[in-house]
């Protein structure tokens, strides 16, 4: 049923029956409710009904059989990512274990009885796979909690090898990656996923951006279980655009820093089965095993499709777990062009984010997959947008590196794109993450979106800056001014509304007491001009909220979109030059909290240092100002300075349940291009260091206003609450100071209620293929 091809792979199904549109909802009042799926015609697929015929006596055949009772999941990311996944996973698994007792005990009698040879169950979809004979399969169907059984077995054919050049174009620099890295944004504190033919461990621009561990490679064939292996090169050229550094001399990677995952969906020889797939999809949601550890990946790659155009579900439901956890699954379009209604499944389903391929000149790639498509109740135009996928400079076997086109090198720009997106701003939902690439994408070909370059091609720059906007976090904005005079203490300013606000000047050299009230009914930024020369750019907390805030007159800082609930939050005044993109606005189920963690203890691992770091928790410098005992300082006597301070993270407040972490920091030091200071944060999993940012452009001999934002905080909190961060210089060539360090973290005291929502019904689908090709090696 299987036939096997060259490293270039397209995976087929010819499967037709999927799953009927027709639903009730579940009764009962069990926490993971799901619905129910009517049988809609024959529940054997018209292929599987002519495989089965050609099978003699005990031949067996291996099937994949999805039951009524899908999960109803819950939204994406409300809850922040580690809840929101153990929630998905809980409701996913806790569906599959009440409601396949009744087929299992069925397998299990067959199997006794010499029917079934073996059989894997799913709880990412609610099914099984099943090798058993054509009369047990034919028994398996009449079982009432059965929906439908469809093929495992995929047809794989070749990609052609398609035109090349030998010179790769700017890649990178066309969707402005280079001008995140430039922000101090590189995919830090973030992980990437490949669903691919593996990836070669051995090439330098990838090793050290594995992740690591047993939680991070996964070969459902078991060729290769220990360590990542790639036989054709394909899971390696896409994941040398995702993460690839410069080894060779030059960037290869849109997310230099961040980390990697892998699941090899085709096997040694090429080929691959729904049920590999589906294992890989389950892997990639949990994969340690356990649901109350957040080691999912944050982005997910697939360079794959079915051999043809077509509409074909067959993994939809998978990609709405994903969805549903905060993933976005990312698809290459297909290289079906230059034809219109030239889609191809998975890209063209509803749960998936397709990207075609343009040139360096943002001309349409020509086998660059076309819409329109209806795949599954879709709506709008195919693909989504389009990403640099000609020529493509990357990562190759052996530690050599290749120029590949094809959409299958189109989408990891746009999956390494989000990981820079995701490092600057961790809690995106998914609706935000593909709204904000589409939305900030630059229009190409006809005027407004069409089905050839979609929404036009992603601009990281401009996704960016669109995130830090005021204009795109609420929908208008009002300014006030507030003039303060320090002394006397207490002057009262009165305007149209509910709030009281009270100032308290650190260090506590004078007092002054604000009291206004203003009328907002949404989240808008205001701006407060104090005549000791204070400018603060705030957003204002809504009615019946209480924000109290302390502040040290001559700084500015911009700060962090507040949630639209009530809390209290607590906040430090950052220095000039110091900006905090607000995090975009997403309502909560339930009340934020914020704390500032100051370190309390230093530890030099080189080099020397002197100051009370108990100065570190208060911000007391700004511009050339130079008050050693209001600061710490890091030497480098003949050689480069390392070293960590240690916060204790407080009692009340659960890794899990921490929504957003910012590192802010008061740094004064040379030039970055006569010396770098690189700050990073312990990893106590992977016991190794995670860069935060750098110092390349601050003002030499200043003080300097830096904020790194860390995603997933609980994987650098160790068993005994401590948080490490390192400061390291290049060289010895001059020292660094630090006024201020703190950890500012937003997070959930209590359990939020989640709203779920019905999983949309998929139909079905045919093969998958790699979307792209390099020259013969």
């Amino acid at each position: 049923m299987r036939r096997i091809i060259a490293p270039f792979l397209a995976l087929f199904l010819l499967c037709g029956l999927m799953l009927a549109p027709a639903m009730t909802a579940r009764a009962g009042s069990d926490s993971a409710a799901w619905q129910i799926h009517n049988v809609s015609g024959d529940k054997l697929s018209p292929r599987l009904r002519e495989q089965l015929s050609t099978l003699a006596g005990e031949e067996t055949i291996t099937v994949i059989v999805r039951l009524r009772q899908q999960a109803t999941l819950p939204r994406g990311k409300s809850l922040g990512s580690a809840e929101q996944l153990s929630r998905v996973i809980e409701a996913l698994s806790s569906t599959a274990e009440q409601t396949q007792a009744s087929v299992r005990n069925f397998l299990d009698r067959q199997k006794s009885a010499g029917q079934v040879k073996h059989f894997t169950s799913f709880w990412i979809f609610n099914g099984f796979s099943v090798t058993a004979t054509s009369d047990a399969i034919l028994e398996l169907s009449l079982q009432p909690d059965v929906l439908s059984i469809t093929p495992d077995d995929l047809d794989i054919i070749p990609v052609s090898t398609l035109p090349y050049l030998s010179n790769p174009g700017p890649n990178l620099t066309l969707v402005n990656a280079p001008a995140l890295w430039s922000l101090g944004y590189t995919g830090q504190g973030v992980v990437v996923a490949s669903m691919d033919s593996g990836v070669d461990l051995s090439h330098p621009d990838l090793s050290s951006r594995w992740r690591g561990g047993t939680n991070s490679w996964y070969d459902p064939y078991g060729q290769h279980p220990a360590t990542p292996t790639d036989k054709s090169g394909h899971g390696t050229w896409t994941m040398g655009v995702m993460v690839g550094g410069d080894a060779g001399g030059s960037s290869i990677g849109v997310a230099p820093d961040a980390q990697w995952i892998a699941v090899k969906m085709f096997n040694d020889a090429g080929s691959s089965t729904a049920t590999a797939i589906h294992q890989g999809f389950q892997w990639l949601l949990d994969p340690d095993g356990n649901p109350n550890t957040n080691d999912a990946p944050d982005v997910i790659n697939n360079s794959w499709s079915f051999s043809a155009p077509g509409c074909y579900l067959d993994f939809e439901p998978d990609l709405q777990a994903l969805r549903a956890a905060g993933i976005l699954p990312i698809f290459a379009a297909g290289n079906g062009g230059p034809n219109a209604g030239t889609s191809y499944s998975p890209a063209n389903n509803p749960s998936a984010f397709a990207v075609g391929a343009i040139n360096n000149s943002s001309s349409i790639y020509g086998l660059s997959s076309r819409g329109p498509t209806t795949c599954g109740g879709s709506t709008g135009v195919f693909p989504e947008v389009v990403a640099p996928g000609v020529n493509i400079n990357t990562a190759d076997l052996g530690g050599f590196y290749t120029t590949a086109s094809g959409t299958s090198l189109a989408a990891p720009h746009a999956a390494g794109g989000l990981a820079l997106l995701l490092s600057a701003f961790p809690n995106l939902t998914v609706i935000e993450q593909e709204n904000i690439l589409i939305n900030s994408a630059v229009d190409l070909g006809a005027a407004g979106p069409d089905n050839t370059y979609g929404n036009g091609r992603i601009d990281l720059l401009a996704a960016y800056n669109a995130l830090i906007s005021p204009a795109t976090a609420t929908p208008t904005s009002i300014s006030n001014t507030v003039t303060n005079t320090p002394v006397p203490p207490t002057n009262t300013t009165t305007h149209t509304a509910t709030n009281t606000v009270t100032n308290t000047p650190i260090p506590p050299t004078s007092t002054v007491t604000n009291t206004a009230t203003l009328t907002s009914t949404f989240t808008s930024t205001p701006t407060k001009t104090a005549t000791a020369t204070s400018t603060f750019t705030n957003t204002p907390v809504l009615p019946t909220s209480t924000l109290t805030k302390t502040a040290t007159p001559t700084h500015t800082f911009t700060s962090t979109a507040l949630p639209t609930t009530t809390y209290t939050f607590t906040s430090t005044a950052i220095p000039p030059t110091a900006t905090i993109p607000p995090s975009p606005t997403a309502t909560k189920s339930s009340s934020q909290r914020s704390v500032v963690v100051t370190p309390v203890f230093l530890t030099t691992q080189n080099g020397s240092a002197s100051g009370s770091v108990s100065s570190l928790g208060l911000l007391q410098q700004t511009g050339t100002d130079d008050n050693p005992d209001a600061y710490v300082t890091f030497q480098t006597p003949g050689s480069v300075y390392i070293g960590y301070r240690s916060f204790h993270l407080p009692n009340d407040v659960q890794p899990s349940l921490i929504s957003s972490t910012l590192v802010q920091v008061n740094f004064k030091g040379p030039s970055s291009a006569t010396q770098k200071w690189t700050f990073s944060i312990y990893d106590w999993n992977k016991k190794m260091w995670v860069k935060l940012g750098d110092s390349t452009g601050t003002a030499a001999g200043q003080w300097n206003g830096l904020t790194f934002r860390i995603s997933a905080l609980s994987r650098y909190v160790s068993p005994a609450r401590e948080i490490r961060i390192r400061l390291q210089s290049s060289n010895a060539n001059g020292d660094a100071k630090l006024d201020y360090e703190a950890l500012h973290i937003t997070y959930r005291p209590v359990e939020a209620t989640v709203v779920s929502a019905a999983p949309t019904v998929p139909a079905r689908r045919p093969g998958i293929l790699f979307t792209g090709s390099a020259p013969p090696r």
